[in-house]
């Protein structure tokens, strides 16, 4: 299980932005709309209006999390979702990331 302490939208607005785990961000590899979906219900959201990748919202610097979080969007948590520690090949330019409906 992806142990999940906190997840945020960076380099958006309070709807959207590039999804970072515990501060990492997450690599671009199999994100989906399913994905996009848990990943907003956890930020308070109802949904997702759609997924992004290629770092929509800027350039992700820091070391990522995970690749591979794959979820068929029914899930409460990322968590439950399955996925792949990220040990290399996810560059800065590959960072997944959602635009969220508003409640």
């Amino acid at each position: 299980m992806l142990p999940i302490e906190t997840v945020t939208l960076e380099g958006g607005d309070s709807l959207s932005g590039n999804v970072f785990i515990n501060g990492h961000p997450v690599c671009d590899d199999g994100w989906s709309d399913g994905a996009a979906n848990v990943a907003c219900r956890m930020l308070g959201f109802p949904q997702a209006q759609t997924f992004t990748d290629r770092s929509k919202f800027g350039l992700a610097e820091e070391e990522f999390i995970a690749s591979e979080l794959v979820c068929t969007g029914t899930e409460a948590s990322l968590a439950e979702c399955s996925w792949q520690w990220l040990s290399q090949g996810c560059q800065a330019s590959e960072a997944a990331g959602v635009r969220c409906q508003g409640s």
